[in-house]
């Protein structure tokens, strides 16, 4: 299921952020005033910007909110969704501010800050979002008196060389009109971040998804990769390759999982990366979509797995069975099939120590 067809956003406001000042106290937001107007073009491309960014076959991740409390940012965003204009104008200058708060360091950059709502799915549910775009370097900014121009939005959101940007967008699933507090098990909620996917880089996102929007990994990841793992392996033991083949494509499945410094796990990544042809690409995303799994991209956690991905074992039709450490794998152990006389040749790198 898609909850990114058809959205349509239906109110905008931008406001401007800044980078800390020298000791470190934190600059005011610079606040519009009005709601931003696009046209049906400007407004038909940032609606892709946002489906690309979050929707199917894409680097976004489903989160839980973890902070709901009554001056969070997911209480506020809540609020947008039955808001007038000038309410919402009001409410998304909190939610600039709670930003701005959260950016405790010094080597966060300031940028745009673009809050919106609509609609979004076949059903129509009530949708809304955030983004930050980082200024581009020698990029000229021009403000009216009241708003920043929209020519900034355009050339700054809408080009398709624009990366810099982090998005997060929360869907209504359900409705709760008794209580002032939103419960989160109403809503769905994506987060994109181009500083998410690696070791290095994700504690430049940490202070957007976590402290800002009041979200995290979802419990279920820890499920999800473990189901990714053995679905995996299943598809490539179901395969018709050569069982040398095979064994590099279970080899190729250890690095993406255990060495690669990516933080997500994604098939249609893996299929990429790794299968060799066009029809095994597709014979692999149709089969993991016959095992229901995730289309978008999954938050990585090992937990599940961590002692499959310590060994690796190779088992052979006479029941003999050869274990090493999985990281080492292919510079300890060489095998070499040999068809016509039924056999296999293993070499071991390293001498016979005991019996056992």
């Amino acid at each position: 299921m898609s909850y990114f067809a058809n959205l349509r956003i239906k109110k905008i406001v931008i406001h401007e952020i800044f980078k800390r000042n020298e000791d470190g106290s934190m600059m005011n937001p610079r606040y519009n005033n009005t709601l931003t107007s696009l046209d049906e073009l400007g407004l038909q491309t940032l609606q892709n910007r946002i489906i690309n960014a979050l929707g199917d076959n894409s680097h976004s991740i489903e989160m839980d909110v973890v902070n709901s409390s009554e001056d969070s940012t997911f209480q506020f965003g809540a609020q947008l969704l039955s808001s007038v204009d000038s309410d919402f104008i009001e409410i998304s200058k909190k939610i600039a501010y709670r930003l701005a708060e959260n950016q405790s360091s010094r080597g966060i950059p300031g940028g745009i800050v673009l809050i919106f709502s609509g609609t979004t799915g076949i059903k129509d549910s009530k949708t809304w979002g955030i983004i930050k775009a980082e200024i581009q370097e020698g990029f000229v900014k021009e403000h009216a008196t009241d708003s920043i121009l929209l020519r900034y939005i355009t050339d700054l959101l809408l080009t398709p060389q624009q990366r810099l940007y982090k998005l997060g967008m929360f869907i209504e699933i359900g409705e709760d009109l008794e209580n002032d507090l939103r419960d989160p098990k109403d809503f769905k909620n994506f987060v994109y971040d181009h500083n998410m996917t690696r070791n290095e880089s994700q504690h430049a996102a940490y202070y957007f998804y976590r402290d800002f929007l009041g979200c995290n990994y979802s419990p279920t990841d820890k499920k999800l990769t473990q189901d990714f793992y053995f679905e995996t392996k299943n598809f490539i033991k179901s395969t018709e390759l050569t069982e040398e083949e095979k064994g590099e494509l279970n080899t190729a499945l250890f690095t993406y999982m255990k060495v690669s410094q990516e933080q997500i796990i994604h098939v249609e990544e893996f299929a990429d990366e790794y299968l060799p042809t066009e029809e095994l690409k597709q014979e692999y995303i149709n089969f993991m979509e016959l095992k229901a799994f995730p289309t978008h991209a999954v938050g990585k956690d090992l937990a599940y797995i961590k002692t499959k991905l310590r060994q690796r074992k190779v088992t052979f039709s006479s029941n003999v069975k050869i274990i090493a450490p999985a990281d080492e794998f292919s510079n300890l152990v060489d095998i070499s099939p040999d068809l016509e006389n039924e056999q296999t040749i293993v070499k071991i790198k390293g001498f016979v120590q005991n019996h056992e």
